[in-house]
């Protein structure tokens, strides 16, 4: 049985490049994989962005900062809420 693969992707301001991320994702030959988005309270589009891909993958799971608390900390909320 393959193991699930989790990969994290902390995101802050990233409207010009995360749809390109999501998409090389997407279009992985390995299918048992999630992806986890933390958008860090981007000032941006990042947060729509990033959010209308999770309403149409089930293996896209995104969560959000109120405020922004840098990447060790929305990289840390990746990992506590990857499988």
């Amino acid at each position: 049985m393959d193991p699930l693969v989790s990969i994290i992707m902390p995101a802050y301001n990233a409207e010009k490049h995360i749809s390109k991320a999501v998409h090389s994702f997407l279009n992985q030959s390995y299918k048992k994989a999630e992806l986890v988005i933390v958008d860090d309270a981007s000032t941006d589009a990042t947060l729509d962005i990033a959010c209308r891909f999770a309403d149409r993958n089930a293996n896209i799971h995104l969560f959000s900062n109120l405020k922004h608390l840098g990447i060790a900390t929305s990289r840390n909320t990746a990992l506590c809420n990857a499988r």
